[in-house]
């Protein structure tokens, strides 16, 4: 029920991810709104600072809440920015969205010529 002050109240897990590196949630900020996709810019510590950050991108990521992990936000990382390394610790920032947000990307054009608009709609429905 109550968690202690000491504890890590968010955690980020990365499916597939093979590595002995911990990632910890340094903080997140998200943006939400009605008929567009979440995106969620996450800050993480890693104790391995020779980390490759390239093998996050494209994985699917899950960023928990609350310590049973049974709430939080799925989706999939879009972008990798490595930041400060120190002396034991190295900085990344991911941005976590949606996997519909690939759809995004495609871009469908068709010329219709000399063609009827019942002829053009048979056409599209068709495809």
């Amino acid at each position: 029920m109550y968690e202690l002050a000491n504890s890590t109240h968010f955690h980020f897990s990365v499916q597939g991810l093979d590595t002995s590196a911990k990632l910890q949630v340094l903080s997140f900020e998200g943006l939400e709104a009605i008929s567009s996709n979440y995106a969620v810019e996450i800050t993480l510590v890693c104790d391995h600072l020779r980390f490759d950050s390239m093998q996050l991108l494209s994985k699917s990521a899950f960023l928990s809440f609350d310590g049973d992990r049974s709430t939080g936000i799925h989706g999939e990382i879009q972008q990798v920015r490595r930041g400060a390394v120190g002396k034991h610790y190295a900085l990344f920032k991911v941005i976590l969205t949606p996997r519909l947000t690939h759809l995004k990307k495609r871009v469908n054009q068709k010329v219709f010529r000399q063609q009827s608009v019942p002829e053009i709609i048979k056409a599209v429905l068709a495809d």
